[in-house]
């Protein structure tokens, strides 16, 4: 999980916008006028990509972080989408899911991309073995490819990383019967725990659906700027003097479902070319 963290962060750098607004604060004991608080001031897009590319100590190249969602993209597309044809039901940023079965997909694309792995690590001389990590009991893992995740009994989406689903008996399944929901900024483990409370965690799931704090694994950040001083005492007693000019407060928060409104088009578009 630290090195998906790591990973994940290094992409988030390579993808952080050059071009921001200039953000300004205006207080009323500075300046007298109307227009007090925090301001964005929009910037010259060309000047500033051209500072931005010049600069000596710039080592991230703002495309590649685009070209690589763009070329996944791609290949779910190629790969996954178009495969499937009319028994496409589902994708994501690395996942399809599909009505029946469909094998070729999994195996073709596979070979075509370990093909690419190994090119790509003989070109900048690196161990093969870096990109094909093992598992505790020795199960190889290659980075890149696709894996079989299971067979669906029942299958619910409100939009890309919400669904739930239900597996099936089939003996491929790890864990046959299953509910799991995968519910971006959900916790996993508890989501589902609180899911299986209902008499049909299917109907439960829906748009407005609030899960409670115990259970959603969600935290919500409150900054604050003001200097705050006291006295602070450990779980062993012990007692000490603090004085921070500002500080982060992390509290356990609910989440609630909702549908994005470009999602909920999408599908009232599609109810409307059905009736048409």
């Amino acid at each position: 999980m630290q090195y998906k963290e790591l990973l994940n962060s290094c992409y988030g750098c390579t993808v952080t916008n050059p071009c921001k607004p200039i953000i300004t604060y205006k207080s009323a004991e500075v300046i007298d006028s109307e227009d007090l608080g925090w301001t964005q001031q929009p910037v010259n897009l060309s000047e500033e990509l051209d500072k931005y590319n010049k600069k000596k100590d710039r080592f991230l190249f703002y495309p590649w972080g685009v070209f690589v969602t763009a070329y996944c993209r791609r290949d779910i597309w190629e790969y996954g989408i178009l495969k499937a044809g009319t028994d496409y039901v589902y994708c994501d940023t690395d996942s399809v899911k599909f009505l029946g079965d469909h094998p070729g997909f999994e195996k073709e694309y596979n070979k075509i991309i370990l093909k690419k792995i190994l090119k790509a690590c003989r070109h900048h001389s690196i161990n093969i073995k870096r990109v094909c990590p093992k598992t505790k009991t020795g199960e190889l893992k290659p980075l890149g490819v696709f894996e079989f995740d299971g067979h669906y009994s029942k299958f619910k989406t409100l939009g890309a990383k919400r669904y739930l689903v239900q597996y099936s008996n089939d003996k491929r399944n790890k864990h046959p019967g299953d509910i799991v929901i995968t519910v971006a900024g959900l916790n996993k483990e508890k989501g589902a725990e609180f899911i299986k409370t209902f008499p049909d965690p299917f109907k439960a799931f829906k748009d407005d659906l609030t899960i409670p704090k115990e259970n959603s694994g969600r935290q919500v950040a409150t900054y604050i700027d003001e200097t705050i001083k006291g006295t602070v005492t450990d779980y062993q007693g012990s007692r000490a003097v603090y004085e921070e000019l500002s500080c982060l407060h992390l509290e356990e928060s609910e989440y609630t479902m909702s549908i994005a409104d470009d999602y909920l088009n999408y599908l009232l578009g599609i109810r409307e070319a059905d009736r048409i």
